[in-house]
């Protein structure tokens, strides 16, 4: 038997539709500015948009290769701090020129061949933390070893604890975080997804509201959860109807972003039928309900 969740919201049309978007992630939204910033992997683009303005604001930047994440740079609005197939560099808005700062696996080609960074988030130190699909690297500090599907990364609103989800796995790791050392210990499963529990679908991305709530997209689920930092209870669902293969959330004013993702090779079906709005981007609004804050990247 399915389980029944409390329904926050269901999502409507979209308010972003390309033809070519592939595999949309990582938004980011930068209040100096009013615009919103997300990356589309495979398609090697990183966009931006006015949520205010909607479809006809969206402006598209080539990239020589994927960028998984994205993040603001403080004092820079010439520039976006990424994670790149090869490591973190910092991204030119108007030329969509990378310049790579470090490297992972700097000496080993092949290596840096194999890999990519998948996602990440920042710290409220300025630090930079992300994952690669495939390896750690000989430069950087690497905290957790051997990952097959990094995805969400976050902080709680105190910065006490740092959230991490694996999802093949189907786990999202919490540890102790002690900001001035940028240091993480006890790991520990936080939550185990569980298809009787949880429905369908494997955890994604994942934003937290101010209150300490982790709202977790869910890959092939249709829906974004939304978790009790405390009892880890499902506290309710956004639903998205039209979109199956749902990616990363992230808290624009009152109410949440939520980009899709149109995996055709992983599931054909997906662009079709059940999920006609695949790839595409969406918003709710969620009066009452705010984001913890975004930190943005503090280069030395």
């Amino acid at each position: 038997m399915a389980p029944s969740f409390n329904i926050i919201a269901t999502t409507g049309k979209p308010i972003l539709h390309r033809d070519d978007f592939w595999l949309t992630e990582a938004p980011v939204h930068d209040d100096e500015t009013g615009l919103t910033w997300f990356t589309d992997i495979f398609g090697r683009a990183v966009y931006n948009f006015d949520l205010k303005v909607g479809q006809e604001s969206l402006k598209r930047i080539d990239v020589e290769e994927y960028v998984g994440c994205l993040a603001l740079i403080e004092g820079d609005q010439e520039h976006l701090a990424v994670g790149a197939k090869r490591g973190f560099a910092k991204l030119n808005i108007k030329t969509g020129k990378l310049e790579y700062y470090n490297i992972l696996y700097p000496d080993d080609q092949a290596k840096q061949d194999l890999m990519r960074i998948n996602d990440g988030t920042v710290d409220v130190k300025g630090r930079y933390w992300a994952a690669s699909m495939r390896s750690t690297t000989k430069t950087l500090s690497a905290t957790k070893h051997q990952i097959a599907a990094p995805n969400g990364f976050a902080f709680s609103p105190d910065n006490s604890i740092m959230y991490f989800v694996e999802t093949r796995r189907g786990i999202i790791f919490s540890y102790n975080y002690d900001p001035e050392t940028g240091s993480v210990s006890n790991e520990t499963e936080f939550i185990k997804f569980n298809p009787e529990i949880h429905g369908p679908g494997a955890p994604d991305g994942v934003a937290i509201s101010e209150d300490g709530d982790l709202w977790v997209a869910m890959f092939n689920g249709n829906k974004v959860i939304r978790f009790d930092a405390k009892t880890k209870e499902v506290k309710g669902i956004i639903e998205v109807p039209t979109s199956k293969q749902v990616a990363c959330p992230a808290f624009v004013g009152e109410g949440l972003i939520i980009t899709t993702a149109k995996l055709v090779h992983m599931d054909p079906e997906v662009g079709k039928g059940h999920s006609p709005d695949a790839g595409d981007i969406f918003y709710v609004p969620l009066p009452g309900v705010k984001g913890a804050e975004v930190y943005k990247v503090k280069f030395e």
